[in-house]
C-alpha cells in the first residue's frame, strides 16, 4: 500500500491544533459557592470565641458526627479526604445525592 498524504489535515508528527481549545472560565456560580464556603465566621468552642471558615466548620461538625457513630459521616469525611489527597482541595461539600448536614453558625452580635 502506497503512503497517502491527504491535502486536507496534517502531517504526520503534526499537531493540527498546537494552542488548544482553551481554558474554560469558571462558572459564576462555582465563584459563589468558593465564597460562600471559606468565608470566616465566628464560633463559640467552651468560653472561647474563634473564627474559622465556613467550610472548616462543616467538617468538624462532620467529624464529630463520625465520632458520635455517624456511618454517613465517616462515609463523607472518607470521600472528602480521598478528593483533597488527588485534587489538592475538598471540592464541592456534596457527596452522591445528599448534602452534608450543617447547622447555621452563630455570628457574634446575632441572636
Amino acid at each position: 500500500m502506497a503512503d497517502r498524504q491527504s491535502t486536507v489535515g496534517s502531517r504526520n508528527g503534526e499537531c493540527p491544533n498546537p494552542k488548544g481549545r482553551g481554558k474554560r472560565e469558571p462558572s459564576e456560580i462555582a465563584d459563589v459557592i468558593h465564597n460562600v464556603l471559606f468565608e470566616e465566621v465566628e464560633y463559640r468552642e467552651g468560653r472561647r470565641i474563634r473564627r474559622a471558615s465556613k467550610q472548616e466548620l462543616m467538617i468538624r461538625k462532620l467529624f464529630s458526627a463520625a465520632v458520635r457513630g455517624g456511618c454517613g459521616s465517616a462515609d463523607a469525611l472518607l470521600k472528602l479526604r480521598v478528593h483533597a489527597e488527588r485534587h489538592g482541595d475538598t471540592g464541592p461539600l456534596v457527596t452522591g445525592s445528599s448534602m452534608i448536614p450543617m447547622t447555621t453558625p452563630r455570628i457574634s452580635g446575632s441572636r
